[in-house]
């Protein structure tokens, strides 16, 4: 403490501070619903403020609620267990008798550490604890009713017959029902939906029934009892998951026949000469009777009379409908007493009716000889005729007249006084036929069939009216127009089948802007549809003229005005990505820009302007022509964010956003290992860990590389603080003890600048395995076989330089493993990487080979061989000199070097030439290929064979095969692409090996080529024609766009190519056409010459024949 006049003291301040230990609590504790029946796994979580942990849980119900069918006498539903220290595990599976609310109280107590100890309650709070009352809920899961009776006694008793009273009892429990149960079957007449109240989860039905004809046979019938679905947590009813549960009960009803009856029959008037058929019906109540296996009730009918027959109508409920039928001929006029009998089908009973036919004498409406039967009538005339005159009844009844139409003839009309009244329309043309009936009411009408030709009456086709229609340049547009002509309603195709033809002329900047085609078809019209959409060019009015045309040459014209109007197009900026730019380096971009109204930057109407949205404005774009052109200072290095718009003549503006980023040039150093040489050992990963550095601080690539050869890459932080691990592992084949150190070179790079630093490299040999890679096939062939190695072991040590290592082959007979049949034994000659196998006799054997080296083995597959020696002719003794042939069946050929440079992610087309010089057919011949890199299988590449597989190819033939290589995304360097053969027939494989080396396209590389390419038109004048597009790709070179300038390149040498090729063929045909035509000269005077010789000849001859002629 101090004052203003004395000197500062001081004392202490003794403080004492009680620890009070905090409770702990649930930190995820809630609610919680879930299903009987289900295992329910629940975890809470608990923390405290002083981390006692362990914590112990506990559980105590409050209260709960529970279903009315529940058994329990408590409400204890579960224990709360320790989880972990710090977790509660709530896990258990509840019963359907647990269905119900609870409260339960669950609290979380901890355990203090302080002092060691607790039991002197020194520690306020001592195992503090915390609780919370939280409601659970055990839903119900419906549980299906069940029968406990299903009118099992009165079933099982028997002997039911028609007619008998049947009663019978059911019962069903569900145990957890509370409302009720609904009963049910699949035969109504026995059961149908009878709801009944649940009482303590049970309820009864009592079926009561006589046993009537529906009743009668053999049943199986399916009873069933449905509840009415789950049960909610407040005990009502949901409706969802409705349960039914069902029983078969089987029983036998007897038939007791029943009797026939037949309706009244009424007394008949009837008229001579005509047909009639009169509906009567019986009943028999065995009708009813549904299984026919049982009974099968028929009704029979008889007459008294053999002229009334009678023909089965239908079966409705116990009622049989039947048709009596008679003709009245008139020997038959009176009246007749006439008796029907029936009878069912087993003659139980049988039943007669007694009624009267009377007969009378009547003579039919007679239709005139003389009625013209066939008119002709005109399309829209009006056409009349009364019939009555044309017919007479003898017994002078009236007469009507009614019709059917035998043809479509839709207008037709006639009344029953015999008047035919219509007016003909398209409809009605051609040929109609229509049967006309002349009745006197008491016998059936007399027909007459009238034949109608309608003439059509050429009808003028009809365009609907357009006056103007306004389109939009680049909107899809539709216009439809109708044609109408009512020729097309003709239905008789084959009298006038009418068809329109239409032209369409355009007048206006576009004469093809449209063209209508038909849409459908529709009565008395088509629709003509025209979908287009204008361009830019199709802009302006046109004038449109629409000519229809039918098929009697009636003609109409439409015109109308079609306005197709302009629209503003926004620029568009041909542009993705962000620039890239570097520390004192000139800079130069020109955007690359396109509007359809006003061209692109070059035609100077639109306006380019740059904004920056972060960092300091240091450059700006030229607002005419569009490009940026600076050289940035070490002050500019950073990112800019900046927002490029281009403005059009007619007001429109479009937008991009870049980056645009100056770098400077990378720092590069080596941490570890900080030696040079730097030393390395084949096969073993040495990690060489660099620091890099540059202004931006983004990622630098760091690429290694051996001997120029690229071995690694990849991005590493390039912020001057967190070093970058580059792994490199050398392969077998790079020692260096005795070929010297190689170089090592680092490359940090961004996209502007590179840096590099250097080291010695000293790599240590390693013990390279023998391998076994490739499985020696079965060999079945005439003659030697020679097996070379290489093409299935590889030991890199063995044909390495500083080692030369030996490799030891031992061929194993497997005979005592595998089945053999052989004459003889096949002997075998190993040398070095080459083993011939051979036998004087035919002989089949299995092997294997295996190969060892100081420090490994291998071993191949188990392979047969069999041989069958060659046939030799013994030649006559000649003294030769002893040289050994051995004859190569297939040789592959490569039409280009075997040694390929390509760029990053370039495409190479290989093609390979295989050549049969075997002295017989090579048969099934397949393809198979693989890349290596580093002498390890790379999987990078794409290859495909336009063909792998030939099924023979003949003595002295050859195929080319195109192949095709995807270098995709592979890093630089070099790698092996190996093509196999195989020939099954003689057994034999053959390969071919490409280099490929694949490096970065460069500025240096594609100024190359477009040098190569400007010197290839200057010195052949054919490819003149090409400069417009050597001047693209030297546009494209100056963009910065290498990919484009060389693929121009190459569009342009496939040119000149073609040109300079038919040039060529071009004057070898002037040339042939002149020796043809010298040809043609010379054959003329030959045969000239010969005439002249033949007519002087002749001439010779006659003058000394003793022979002449008289005067």
């Amino acid at each position: 403490v101090q004052d203003s006049e004395s000197t500062p003291d001081s004392a202490k301040l003794r403080v004492e501070i009680i620890a009070i230990n905090d409770a702990p609590f649930f930190i995820n504790l809630e609610e919680k619903e879930f299903n009987e029946s289900e295992l329910f796994t629940y975890i809470t979580d608990a923390t405290d403020e002083e981390n006692d942990i362990p914590y112990s849980f506990n559980a105590s119900f409050i209260s709960c609620v529970l279903a009315p069918w529940s058994n329990r006498t408590d409400c204890s539903l579960f224990n709360i267990q320790s989880y972990n220290e710090t977790s509660g595990i709530i896990n258990f599976t509840p019963s359907r008798y647990d269905v119900g609310t609870y409260i339960v109280n669950l609290s979380v107590i901890d355990k203090n550490k302080i002092n060691s100890i607790c039991s002197d309650n020194s520690i306020p709070y001592c195992n503090a604890s915390s609780s919370i009352a939280v409601n659970f809920t055990v839903l119900n899961i419906n549980d299906a009713p069940f029968f406990t009776y299903v009118c099992d006694n009165e079933i099982n008793a028997g002997n039911l017959v028609e007619g008998q009273l049947f009663a019978c009892d059911i019962n069903a429990t569900d145990l957890d029902e509370l409302f009720n149960l609904t009963f049910f079957s699949d035969q109504k007449w026995f059961l149908n939906n009878i709801t009944k109240i649940a009482i303590n989860f049970n309820a009864s039905t009592r079926i009561s029934l006589v046993l009537d004809d529906i009743a009668v046979g053999n049943w199986n019938i399916n009873v069933s009892v449905k509840d009415t679905g789950n049960i909610n947590k407040n005990f009502q009813s949901t409706g969802q998951n409705v349960l039914i549960n069902s029983s078969i009960i089987s029983f036998f009803v007897d038939n007791v026949n029943d009797s026939v009856y037949m309706f009244p029959i009424q007394n008949i008037a009837a008229f001579q000469d005509t047909f009639y058929s009169i509906e009567i019906n019986a009943s028999d109540n065995d009708l009813l009777i549904p299984d026919k296996s049982v009974y099968n009730e028929q009704i029979y009918f008889s007459a008294n009379v053999s002229w009334i027959s009678f023909r089965a109508g239908y079966i409705d409920g116990n009622i049989s409908v039947n048709y009596m039928e008679f003709y009245t001929d008139p020997s038959l006029i009176g009246n007749r007493s006439i008796n029907i009998t029936l009878h069912d089908a087993n003659n139980f009973s049988s039943y007669s009716r007694i009624f009267n036919i009377s007969i009378q004498g009547n003579g039919a409406p007679l239709w005139n000889p003389d009625t013209k039967l066939a008119f002709n009538l005109t399309e829209d005339n009006l056409f009349v005729i009364n019939l009555s005159a044309n017919v007479s009844d003898p017994d002078g009844d009236a007469v009507s007249f009614y019709y059917e139409n035998i043809t479509d003839f839709p207008s037709f009309s006639l009344d029953a006084r015999g008047e035919i009244r219509f007016i003909p329309r398209d409809e009605d043309v051609g040929f109609q036929q229509v049967r006309i009936f002349a009745t006197d009411n008491k016998t059936s009408g007399v027909p007459r069939v009238f034949n109608f030709s309608v003439a059509n009456v050429n009808d003028n086709p009809f365009i609907d009216n357009l006056i103007e229609v306004n389109v939009s340049e680049d909107n899809n547009s539709i216009i439809s127009i109708f044609i109408y002509d009512d020729d097309l309603l003709i239905k008789n195709k084959d009298y006038y089948n009418e068809s329109l033809s239409f032209s369409l002329n355009i007048t206006g900047p576009n004469p093809n802007l449209f063209s209508f085609n038909q849409d459908f078809f529709l009565a008395n019209s088509i629709r003509l549809k025209a979908e287009f959409t204008p361009k830019k060019q199709d802009v302006g009015s046109y004038n449109v003229e629409l000519n229809v045309q039918d098929r009697s040459s009636l003609t109409a014209t439409e015109q109308f005005i079609l306005n197709v109007i302009e629209k503003n197009h926004y620029t568009l900026i041909n542009f993705t990505g962000n620039l890239s730019a570097g520390v004192n380096k000139e800079f130069y971009y020109q955007f690359d820009v396109f509007d359809l109204e006003d061209g692109n930057a070059s035609n100077g109407k639109l306006r380019f302007n740059l904004t920056f949205l972060s960092g300091t404005p240091f450059f700006k774009i030229n607002k005419t022509f569009g490009f940026i052109n600076v050289t940035p200072t070490i002050a500019d290095i950073g990112k800019y964010h900046v927002n490029l718009s281009v403005n059009d003549s007619g007001g429109l503006m479009n937008s991009t956003d870049f980056w645009f980023i100056v770098y400077d040039n990378p720092i590069i150093s080596i941490l570890n290992p900080n030696t040079n040489p730097i030393n390395a050992t084949e096969n073993e990963t040495l990690m060489i860990t660099v620091l890099g550095d540059h202004g931006i601080k983004d990622d630098l690539n760091y690429s290694l590389y051996v001997n120029n050869e690229l071995r690694s890459s990849g991005l590493g932080k390039g912020n001057g603080a967190i070093a970058h691990n580059i792994l490199y592992i050398p392969n077998y084949t790079e020692e260096t003890t005795c070929i010297g150190q190689k170089n090592l070179t680092i490359v940090a790079s961004n996209p502007v600048f590179s840096s590099a630093v250097s080291r010695n490299l000293s790599i240590n040999h390693s013990n390279a395995p023998v391998v076994f890679y490739n499985a020696i096939e079965d060999f079945d062939v005439q003659g030697d076989i020679k097996l070379n190695l290489t093409s299935y072991f590889r030991d890199y040590d063995a044909f390495d330089n500083c080692n030369n290592q030996n490799v030891t082959f031992n061929v194993i007979r497997l005979n005592s493993s595998f089945d053999i049949q052989s004459s003889g034994p096949i002997s075998f000659n190993v040398n070095r990487w080459e083993i011939i196998f051979s036998s004087s006799s035919v002989a089949q054997e299995y092997f294997r080979i295996e190969a060892t080296d100081s420090f490994s083995n291998a071993s191949s597959n188990n392979f047969s061989i069999r041989i069958e020696p060659k046939v030799q002719e013994v030649p006559v003794p000649v003294p030769q000199p002893q040289v050994e042939t051995r004859e190569k069946p297939l040789a592959f050929k490569l039409l280009i070097s075997k040694s390929i440079s390509i760029f990053r992610g370039g495409i190479i087309e290989i093609p390979l030439l295989l050549d049969n010089t075997y002295t017989s057919d090579l048969r099934t011949i397949d393809l198979s290929y693989y890349v290596t890199r580093n002498n390890s299988i790379y999987e990078g590449f794409q290859v495909i064979l336009d063909k792998d597989h030939f099924d023979v190819l003949r003595k002295g033939q050859n195929e080319t095969v195109l192949m095709t290589v995807l270098t995709n995304d592979s890093e630089l360097g070099r790698y092996e692409l190996f093509v196999n053969a195989s020939v099954k027939e003689p057994k034999y494989r053959d390969f071919a090996k490409i280099d490929i080396e694949i490096f970065e396209r460069n500025a240096t590389h594609v100024q190359e080529v477009i040098i190569f390419v400007e010197e290839l038109i200057v010195e052949n004048p054919e490819c003149l024609e090409l400069q417009e597009l050597l001047n693209e790709a030297k546009d494209a070179y100056k963009r910065g766009e290498f990919d484009t300038a060389v693929a121009k390149a190459n569009e342009i040498v496939q040119a000149c190519k073609s040109s300079l090729a038919y040039s060529a063929r071009r004057e070898q045909r002037l040339d042939q056409t002149k020796i043809f035509f010298y040809i043609i000269v010379l054959s003329v005077a030959l045969l000239f010459s010969g005439l002249i010789y033949y007519i002087i000849k002749i001439i010779i001859f006659r003058r000394k024949s003793p022979f002449q002629p008289i005067p």
